[in-house]
């Protein structure tokens, strides 16, 4: 597996300056290899499933290792993609947000509370706010 890509990627959003033409090449690059594990998957899957595997428990191995694969990429294009608060120098918050941590526990720190949230809301780190926003701001019980 090109781990490469992977580490091009990392290297890319540590320093823009490394490949300033080619960021989007290396994106769609991922990309391409998400989607070929992808295929990968299916076709496995519908040999699995049509029961004319001659050796099932090979491809529910190989199966599994193009999940762990496809999992790995996905994880590696969020982090390039998607890069934190802190990687991005920003320090400024919604005021709302603010109020947000005090109600939780976490006032002066919104990085300790996404980190609490992020663990609480897997998937899904501001669901924790949005419901409080939504249900008349109280702390919880």
């Amino acid at each position: 597996m090109p781990w490469n890509l992977i580490e091009l990627a990392a290297a890319a959003r540590r320093d823009p300056t490394l490949l300033p033409n080619h960021l989007g090449t290396v994106d769609r690059k991922i990309r391409e290899e998400i989607q070929e594990l992808d295929n990968l998957m299916k076709e496995v899957w519908k040999i699995l499933m049509s029961g004319d595997a001659k050796d099932p428990a090979h491809l529910q191995e190989m199966y599994e290792k193009f999940s762990r694969e496809k999992a790995a990429y996905e994880e590696a294009l969020t982090a390039y993609t998607h890069p934190t608060a802190a990687e991005l120098g920003v320090k400024s918050y919604n005021p709302r947000y603010l109020e947000y941590c005090e109600a939780h526990g976490h006032a002066g720190d919104p990085e300790g509370q996404l980190a609490a949230d992020r663990e609480r809301y897997p998937g899904g780190c501001m669901c924790g706010y949005i419901l409080w926003a939504t249900s008349g701001r109280k702390a919880p019980v």
